[in-house]
């Protein structure tokens, strides 16, 4: 029993700074490798939106830790209800305890998306970028390339020049 109070006495001996430097540096190792992961994903519209959703709602709670503790104010004489709703309180404060919940539904109750919907949103997705910045599109013959001088010698917008062609 003597050996653990040495372990626990090294323990106790290190620098609060150091304590805090390696805590954040533990912490940060874990965002990283959490950006690697997301990294790795496909960033389908669908994926967007839930990642959207959650960090959004999780950075709220995170920023507000007291945003859910009006929901359930039982104050009756059942000890078990009371430790229920405090600890569903309790996850509830916790930013990425409700991060995960949010996009763990959606992730349910989102339809995905087939490759072909994909491909055809971001082709106009492409087309319309076009457009704003005047290249001609293979898609679309009618829509061609804004000439810097105008037909009447004046500098035309792309605007101008597809609202001529409509």
């Amino acid at each position: 029993m003597g050996i653990f109070s040495k372990f626990a006495a090294v323990f106790v001996a290190i620098p609060s700074a150091v304590l805090g430097g390696m805590t954040t540096f533990l912490f940060t190792a874990v965002a990283v490798s959490g950006i690697r992961i997301l990294s790795t994903a496909e960033f389908s519209r669908r994926n967007r939106f839930i990642m959207t959703c959650a960090l959004s709602i999780g950075v709220g709670a995170i920023l507000v830790p007291t945003w859910f503790s009006y929901f359930f104010t039982y104050s009756g004489p059942n000890k078990a209800l009371r430790g229920l709703l405090d600890a569903i309180t309790l996850l509830m404060e916790a930013g990425y305890a409700v991060a995960g919940i949010i996009s763990l539904i959606l992730n349910l109750v989102l339809p995905e998306e087939s490759e072909k919907d994909e491909l055809v949103t971001e082709g106009a997705e492409t087309r319309v970028a076009n457009m704003e910045s005047g290249i001609s599109s293979s898609l679309d013959p009618a829509i061609k390339r804004a000439s810097p001088t105008g037909m009447d010698g004046d500098r035309e917008t792309t605007e101008e020049t597809m609202t001529k062609l409509e």
